[in-house]
């Protein structure tokens, strides 16, 4: 009964499914336009305990043409990474990620580059 009315507010779309999870979609009123940085050489992938050092390749530059619209509301729960865009050593551009604000096809390419690219955990201070 559930399963029915998940799948047919996908129809509607109301919902996207991936790997069976649902999400509501985004209406565009609550979204903008990034204004991701044309020239880069680095994209950093920061949380808390872990960061990713990814130099500029064709799927950062599919990342980034995927993200059209981003929620607005961005980086307001507690699970957030922040992206950060470097040209010669010089942070240049940065904006929050978290799977739910992005488009899926974004989230995708976001998952794969994560998985694909070695992990740096980060000596933190906890004091």
């Amino acid at each position: 009964m559930i399963k029915k009315q998940f799948d047919q507010a996908v129809i509607s779309g109301e919902m996207l499914e991936k790997h069976y999870l649902y999400f509501f979609t985004v209406p565009a009123t609550e979204t903008f336009a990034p204004d991701f940085p044309k020239e880069f050489d680095t994209l950093i992938i920061d949380d808390y305990n872990s960061q990713w050092i990814i130099k500029r390749n064709k799927m950062v530059d599919r990342f980034i043409r995927k993200s059209r619209r981003v929620w607005k509301r961005i980086g307001e729960s507690t699970d957030v990474y922040m992206l950060s865009f470097f040209l010669n050593d010089k942070k240049v551009f940065s904006i929050p990620y978290e799977h739910v604000g992005y488009p899926i096809k974004a989230v995708t390419i976001m998952e794969a580059l994560m998985r694909e690219n070695e992990e740096v955990l980060k000596n933190i201070n906890k004091e």
